[in-house]
This record gives structure tokens, C-alpha cells and sequence, in this order.
């Protein structure tokens, strides 16, 4: 007799659990609107309506900071949508999103940042994607492995520790939620591009060394992703390329060197088009607003139009297309 009485206080416990949690999640979740992820249903509105033949970009940051989409548009003659939101979404995240709303004669652009094809774990992501889950809860229809569920289980329970533990802070975000000037939903205009730091001047961030390293298959696990993406596109008539983000670092001879050989090594494993190379797109840091990863206005539209020209040539088009 004492096992069904402990089952039923253990199932009373967690139905009490989660009705609390439940309230107080509704009351959090609400205060997150304003986060800069929330520009997720946006994107995917655009994406799912606007007509095919389109063009599809997929990035972290650096594609929200660093590509001028209507410059695209005009040149290419496609409709473009600016997936990119943030490198802690992990790499599987960003795949499966776009998947179902793609179309015969869709272009999809793949512009990851260096850590998520270098390390393994960055294939599920990080707290981000949990945060993405909290604040459009319909996304978790996009997470497809246990590595996915395993980070959002435990970003869970940090997160839900670090509610309680600094609950007056918590509070006071819900009754009045903190808005970004730089980082937040409305800061992107109809094609996925972020704008609120066009008119800002460089905060001088600092150089980092070109340390990617895919030697001793640190670079694996991604690289046969990316692969059966492509392929599975491939039988519905969808084009993948990919290519690589603009990048604040040194110049050093050493820098150029490691450069070359990611570059090497991605082109000679991935199975569909890469065009440029990464050091194409390292910029001086008076290009870059606040990360490494982060364009100014002026940066940003070198960028697209290094970005276009290299479209153009592998789609075949000419200037005066």
C-alpha cells in the first residue's frame, strides 16, 4: 500500500510543479518578447511566404549584422530572406527550420561562423537555444536529436535556479522588460537584416587569432551534416552552397596559413559548392561595430558585395543580367 500512495504524492508533486513553473513561465516568457531572439517568427513568416525561386540565407550574428538582403534582391532578381539570429543556436537548429519551406529552384546560402563547423558541441547549441525555446515555444518542433534535448533539460534547470535565486531582478524585468537598443526584434527590417547599428561607429573590438583547427576530425560531425542537408535538398531541387563570415583578425602570416587550410579541408570534404575563400572576408576592425562577427554599415555592404559578386559567378549571371 505504501508504493501507490508515494506514486500518487510523487504525480501530485510534479502536477503542482508544473502548473507553478507553467504560471510563472507564462509571466517570464511575456517579459522575453522584447528579446532580440524573438525575431525568429518574423524570419519565419517571411520565409514561409514569400514565392520560390528564393534565396535563403543561414548564418549566426554574423549574417543578422553583416548582409544588406535588398542589395541581393535587386542584383540577383530573387526574393531574399535573412535567417540569421545568433552561433548558439547550434548547427543542427538552423538546418531544420528552413527545411520544410523550401522549394524546387530555392538557393540556400550557408554562412556558418568558425566554431560551429571546428566543435562538436556547437551542433546542438547552447543556452541560446533554450532561450530561443522560452520565448516561441512552436520551435521545438525543429529539434530533431537528444543532443538538442539534452542542452535545453539542463538550461532548463540553470535557468530555472537562476530565476529563483535572483528573483527580485527577475520581477522587475517582468514588470517592465529591458529593451535593447541594438539587440531587439524590431531592429530588423522585412528581410531578416538587422539595422539598429547602421548609424553607430565602431566600439573597437579587438582582433582574435585565426586558431580554427580541423585536423584530427574536430570538423567531422558537422561536415556530414552540412553533406546530408545538401543531398537530401539536392532530390527536391534545391541548391546549397556555402561560404564563410566576415571576420575581424590580425593578418598575421600565421592567421593566413590556418586560413588556407580550413579552407582546404571544408572544400575537399563537403559534397556541394563552397565559393571564396575565408580570408576573402577578414576586414580591418574599424569595419567591425562590437564583435568580431559584427559589421558596420560600411562593412556590411563591402561584404554583400563580395558576397554578390561570388553569387553571381556561380549562378552564372552577369552584371548586366
Amino acid at each position: 500500500m505504501k508504493q501507490p500512495r508515494l506514486l500518487k504524492k510523487i504525480i501530485v508533486f510534479i502536477i503542482v510543479f508544473l502548473i507553478v513553473n507553467g504560471l510563472f513561465y507564462g509571466f517570464y516568457h511575456r517579459s522575453r518578447q522584447t528579446s532580440y531572439l524573438a525575431a525568429v517568427r518574423q524570419k519565419q513568416a517571411r520565409l514561409s511566404s514569400i514565392d520560390s525561386p528564393k534565396l535563403v540565407i543561414v548564418g549566426g550574428s554574423n549574417t543578422a549584422f553583416g548582409i544588406d538582403s535588398t542589395i541581393l534582391e535587386e542584383e540577383l532578381g530573387y526574393p531574399v530572406v535573412n535567417m540569421g539570429l545568433q552561433g548558439g543556436l547550434g548547427c543542427l537548429y538552423p538546418l531544420e527550420e528552413i527545411q520544410q519551406s523550401l522549394k524546387p529552384g530555392d538557393i540556400v546560402v550557408l554562412i556558418p561562423e568558425y566554431h560551429c563547423i571546428s566543435e562538436s558541441p556547437n551542433l546542438y547549441g547552447d543556452a541560446v537555444l533554450y532561450q530561443l525555446m522560452v520565448v516561441a515555444p512552436l520551435n521545438v518542433r525543429h529539434l530533431t536529436t537528444w543532443g538538442q534535448a539534452a542542452v535545453i533539460f539542463q538550461e532548463a534547470i540553470n535557468q530555472y535556479a537562476s530565476v529563483f535565486l535572483n528573483i527580485r531582478e527577475n520581477l522587475d524585468l517582468i514588470v517592465d522588460p529591458h529593451y535593447d537598443a541594438i539587440y531587439n526584434p524590431s531592429g530588423f527590417n522585412a528581410n531578416g537584416d538587422l539595422t539598429t547599428h547602421l548609424d553607430r561607429d565602431t566600439l573597437s573590438p579587438q582582433p582574435v587569432p585565426f586558431t580554427i583547427d580541423c585536423t584530427g576530425g574536430a570538423c567531422t560531425p558537422m561536415i556530414d551534416v552540412y553533406n546530408q542537408f545538401a543531398d537530401d535538398l539536392a532530390g527536391n531541387g534545391v541548391s546549397v552552397y556555402l561560404t564563410f563570415p566576415a571576420y575581424l583578425v590580425e593578418g598575421k602570416h600565421e592567421d593566413m596559413h590556418m586560413a588556407e587550410c580550413y579552407s582546404r579541408y571544408v572544400v575537399d570534404h563537403l559534397q556541394f559548392p563552397v565559393f571564396g575563400q575565408p580570408q576573402d572576408f577578414f576586414y580591418p576592425g574599424s569595419y567591425f561595430f562590437d564583435t568580431y562577427y559584427h559589421l558596420t554599415a560600411v562593412g556590411r555592404e563591402l561584404r554583400t558585395r563580395q558576397l554578390l559578386a561570388d553569387l553571381q559567378a556561380v549562378l552564372g549571371q552577369t552584371n548586366s543580367e
